[in-house]
């Protein structure tokens, strides 16, 4: 006999077997036992999560002339009549090769026939969702009312794609992904059952390599066990899959939390040792958004070693929002890997604008000086000015000050006066240290912080975000903020002037400071505004003022026929 593959080999017969859906089998158990059974079904959902074994094991329930506990039997002629593909009564069609009109109407004819030995003829297509729009309408009315004996399972993984008319004909059942923990013990079993040599690192890779997919994951086994000779271990088995040891993702991510160019010669190694790039991003990603996981110590199940898991918990540098970002750029160069014209160069890019990324930190920190030591950039450019800071009384209140990232402090070299003396301009320095001292706040500080001051006010005082919108920031001196309108934004200018104080109390306390606010509008009488032609202000040239005025602020053209 020849070889049977382990997904057909195992292929569940009665309910209880399907793994993973369990909201399914026991509707369709309970359905049967209480004579319940509807004349139409979608079964939707991923590939290889047991649709269609569903639809054959509820077609035997049916016509089963001994079931039991509202199972097939198995064991009488009808139950291996379905099972083998020759019975008469339950028909697979697959929507993908008969998906035209002709197929349906002859279809149609078949359901006025009634079944040969059991009590339904049951009519499954798979892939539904390929039948064209012609062969779904001329299925709509036997759909919706079809002879008592007929039973319709229709199976799809694109439930979107249907007809609204179908999916309101049939009850729809969504078939779940399978999880991680169930689909591991389910190829355990199979293991045990075959008698093959295995560890439980090499059954997570294969399980997490399918992807929810039991007839993935037995495939996957397939390919292990015929490589690995019968005897699955954890590196052959990542050999033959393409998977990438969460050694190597830790190394990775360590390079770029501790900022060390050896991330590129790293990547390219592993690159130059057989795994694909797509492989390799993919994992990345997964990778990260585990450790998001572990960081945020969510109920869920971590799909990490424990050694990784220990791992992560020790880095004091690593923080949510940090991993928030690699995930943005990484998730974004996956996105765009397919339409690459130099993927290795992008790569590098990527790898070097996360190793320039740096540590986030939140105002509330910038303000209370609660900043952690962060690795330096290994891209900036070195400071070569000389820093008398080292010999300023306060070196704890410097360092702060830099945390901020306040304005650079001028200092000027040492000169000599004509009469030789050299000058001392140390009162500079030290009145700009006080001034700094006294308050943190200046113009660069409202403008690096402004879109970040917009998002809290519309979170906590939304309707004051349209009249900042459009501000644009003038300058700030001795306590004021000057903003700047243009003089079209009346609306904006009106509401900042009657909401003042409050936009004042708000800017308080995000800044930690008092701020007034000075409005300033520009008026701008380049343009003539639309109420200035309706009221007459606008002198009339060759045409109408209006039409001009839409034409030369479109880019209008003007075409004749």
């Amino acid at each position: 006999m020849s070889y049977q593959v382990l997904s057909r080999k195992w292929r569940p017969q009665i309910f209880d077997d399907v793994i993973g859906q369990l909201h399914i089998t026991k509707t369709l158990q309970n359905a049967i036992q209480k004579e319940r059974v509807a004349h139409g079904f979608l079964f939707s959902g991923l590939r290889g999560v047991g649709k269609t074994t569903t639809a054959r094991i509820f077609s035997k329930a049916l016509n089963c002339s001994n079931p039991q506990n509202n199972n097939p039997c198995n064991k009488c002629n009808i139950c291996k009549d379905i099972t083998n593909g020759r019975s008469l009564d339950v028909l697979e069609i697959d929507g993908a090769s008969n998906r035209g009109i002709d197929e349906i109407r002859e279809l149609r004819e078949a359901v006025k026939y009634p079944p040969t030995n059991g009590k339904y003829r049951i009519y499954i297509i798979d892939e539904v969702h390929m039948l064209t729009t012609h062969a779904f309408n001329a299925l709509l009315k036997t759909l919706e009312e079809p002879p008592p004996h007929v039973k319709f399972i229709l199976a799809t993984t694109d439930p979107q794609k249907l007809p609204q008319t179908i999916l309101s004909r049939t009850l729809r059942f969504e078939f779940k992904r399978v999880q991680l923990p169930i689909l591991k013990n389910y190829i355990q079993h199979i293991l045990d059952k075959e008698k093959i040599k295995y560890d439980d690192a090499s059954l997570i890779q294969i399980a997490k390599k399918g992807d929810g997919s039991v007839r993935d994951s037995l495939s996957l086994l397939d390919q292990a066990i015929t490589y690995t000779n019968g005897n699955l271990i954890l590196n052959e088995v990542q050999n033959i899959l393409g998977v990438i040891s969460e050694s190597l993702y830790c190394e990775v991510l360590s390079d770029i939390i501790t900022k060390k160019t050896d991330l590129i010669s790293n990547v390219h190694t592993a690159l130059n040792s057989g795994i694909s790039l797509g492989d390799f991003i993919i994992g990345f990603n997964h990778f990260l958004n585990q450790v998001m996981l572990v960081l945020s110590e969510v109920d869920i199940d971590i799909e990490l070693g424990d050694d990784t898991i220990k791992w992560i918990q020790s880095q004091p540098n690593l923080q949510v929002l940090d991993i928030l970002r690699m995930i943005e750029l990484s998730q974004n160069f996956e996105s765009k890997l397919r339409h690459m014209k130099y993927p290795i160069l992008n790569l590098d890019s990527m790898l070097v604008k996360l190793l320039s990324m740096e540590s986030t930190v939140t105002i509330s920190e910038v303000i209370h000086g609660n900043i952690k030591n962060i690795p330096p950039n290994p891209f900036s450019r070195k400071n070569i000015e000389n820093k008398p800071a080292d010999k300023i009384e306060n070196k704890t209140k410097v360092k702060e000050l830099k945390k901020i990232d306040s304005p650079k402090l001028s200092i000027p070299d040492e000169k000599e006066d004509p009469s030789g003396k050299v000058s001392d301009e140390k009162p500079i320095i030290e009145k700009n240290i006080a001034k700094i001292q006294n308050s943190k706040l200046d113009l660069n500080f409202f403008e690096r912080n402004w879109n970040d001051f917009l998002d809290q006010v519309e979170a906590e005082h939304p309707k004051y975000l349209t009249y900042l919108a459009d501000v644009k920031l003038k300058s700030f001196i001795d306590g004021t903020l000057t903003i700047q309108l243009n003089s079209e934004d009346e609306f904006n200018a009106r509401g900042i002037k009657n909401n003042q104080v409050n936009l004042e109390e708000i800017l308080e306390t995000y800044s930690g400071e008092k701020v007034k606010l000075s409005l300033n509008i520009i008026k701008d009488n380049l343009k003539p505004t639309i109420e200035k032609i309706a009221n007459g202000i606008v002198k009339k040239s060759n045409g109408h003022p209006l039409f001009e005025t839409i034409m030369e602020t479109f880019d209008g053209e003007l075409m004749r026929s």
